[in-house]
């Protein structure tokens, strides 16, 4: 383990990345028979947190350009899309980051887990400053493409056009297909069609192997072999063919190949050993049991629990694991194929670290964010953490207590957004079935936000009160004073130590 460390120091230190966890689930192989594309959104800060916006359908002059904070621009097409996101408030100054995004056409985007490339793919083909990043390329992308494999095709494009800043991972679903890019250097990627019979959980690295590049279902930038066989990057697999990873990719190191392990520990125990740094994991593999989203959501919040890595019996504080407390936003996209369009995507999602926080419903067909949820920060605004007014920030002020002891603190925290999670996922399609039954395309959306904004209001109204509970919790808290004065004052006796955390003052 002492190699790990060595690893994430010299990761952070010559990178300023997000450390995203990525999980990816076919329609034949989840409970519900959606298809699923998820990400924990993670960060070196633990102050940043997200709002929500409804973008409405536009048609424009195409001359408008759509610019990035970090001096991408491109023009908009006439006509853009209809979309759902969840950008980072803007007084961190660093941009959009719409996270997570999803829009009219039945599209859903997670954009990016961030995979770092060898130092040789990049001397050959040098990023370019202003080409795609997480940051702005995402929103772009939902703004304007009608498909997942017209997301593919966009994304493509802007590399060939652009240029790429980022070594990044992309998942673009639809009602029809799934679509995994990897992005590598300044202008060469890969692209697959993921099967729907399996799914892929992943830390910060690249996962394609031996890729046939004629295949159906796969596609590849005109350049990438000759990139890699030109500057000595080529490393066959056990086919013969070049291995894509492994090729491209920094070497395999703890921080990310640890989460990507334990994604397969987790969804499809038995089918891997104990880790280990240098076995590399295929992208896709089948799981043990059809997963529901609530697996999911669990994985997300997952820290290596049975193994002697997890934080609480291993004392090592420098592993990442995948319920970190770094998180800033969380979201299961799940897509429907039995419905219009316009209603197919449902993004479950959870604002701060997911482990003290709920996932709740937001619609495709949205009206409106509760303002908690859905108003920016004024630009240059005071630093995040002292932002009570949203709902985000918060959750994520709760959490940073519920973290200081998690089992007297965070146990309470924990048990009551269970519960309230657990009567999301039974509701929520009973809701759904209530607003298709309308027959009126206005009535279903209205019914779907309807109840998502109830749920955002509930989530606020208990992350504030919560807050006020726990403070007067440990304000009183007398763990370290343990006797008093006896009651007929002639002596001394031991007080009862406080009851772990239990709220008891937000009402549903």
């Amino acid at each position: 383990m002492k190699k790990f460390l060595i690893c994430v120091v010299a990761i952070a230190s010559l990178f300023a990345a997000d450390a995203c966890t990525g999980v990816y689930v076919g329609r034949a192989a989840s409970e519900d028979g959606t298809t699923m594309i998820c990400r924990t959104v993670d960060d070196w800060s633990m102050a940043f947190w997200h709002f929500g916006t409804v973008v409405p359908h536009k048609v424009s002059d195409p001359a408008i350009v759509y610019r990035g904070y970090h001096g991408f621009e491109r023009a908009w097409p006439k006509e853009t899309y209809r979309y759902v996101c969840t950008p980072r408030a803007r007084q961190f100054r660093s941009g959009r980051f719409a996270s997570l995004a999803m829009n009219e056409k039945g599209v859903a985007i997670t954009g990016t887990v961030t995979a770092w490339p060898k130092h040789s793919l990049i001397n050959g083909d040098p990023f370019v400053k202003t080409g795609a990043t997480e940051e702005s390329v995402p929103e772009y992308l939902i703004a304007c493409s009608a498909s997942a494999r017209e997301a593919v095709d966009n994304l493509t494009a802007i590399m060939r056009e652009n240029g790429n800043a980022e070594g990044n991972i992309y998942m673009f679903a639809d009602q029809r297909e799934a679509w995994y890019v990897e992005t590598y250097s300044g202008h060469e990627w890969c692209a697959v069609r993921m099967p729907e019979d399996r799914m892929a959980a992943f830390g910060n690295e690249y996962m394609l192997g031996e890729i046939d590049p004629k295949a159906d279902g796969v596609l590849v930038s005109p350049g990438l072999y000759a990139l890699i066989e030109r500057t000595g990057s080529a490393v066959k697999g056990t086919g013969g063919r070049i291995h894509l990873a492994a090729s491209c990719g920094a070497r395999l190191i703890d921080f990310s190949n640890m989460r990507t392990w334990w994604g397969r520990r987790f969804f499809a125990p038995g089918s891997v050993g104990e880790y280990s740094t240098d076995v590399r994991h295929e992208a896709f593999f089948r799981p043990s049991k059809k997963v529901s989203k609530a697996d999911v959501f669990a994985f997300f919040r997952s820290r290596y629990e049975g193994t002697d890595l997890c934080p609480e019996t291993s004392h090592l504080d420098y592993i990442k694991f995948v319920g970190t407390e770094n998180q800033e936003n969380e979201h299961v996209l799940s897509v429907r194929s039995d419905v219009p369009a316009e209603f197919a995507v449902t993004s479950w999602t959870a604002f701060g670290p997911a482990d003290h926080s709920v996932f709740f419903p937001i619609p495709s067909a949205l009206d409106r964010f509760e303002p908690e949820f859905g108003t920016d920060s004024p630009d240059g605004a005071e630093w995040g953490a002292k932002n009570e007014f949203s709902a985000a920030n918060a959750i994520r002020r709760l959490a940073t207590l519920a973290r200081i002891d998690r089992e007297r603190y965070g146990n309470g925290v924990r048990a009551y957004w269970r519960e309230l999670e657990t009567r999301y996922l039974r509701e929520w399609p009973e809701v759904q079935a209530k607003a298709f039954a309308a027959g009126d395309r206005l009535k279903t959306a209205a019914i779907l936000s309807d109840y998502s904004r109830s749920c955002q209001r509930e989530v606020d109204k208990a992350a504030k009160g919560l807050f006020g509970d726990l403070v007067q919790y440990m304000v009183t808290d007398i763990r370290t004073v343990r006797w008093h004065p006896s009651a007929d004052g002639y002596g001394i006796e031991p007080i009862p130590v406080n009851p772990p955390f239990r709220p008891v003052h937000c009402d549903r």
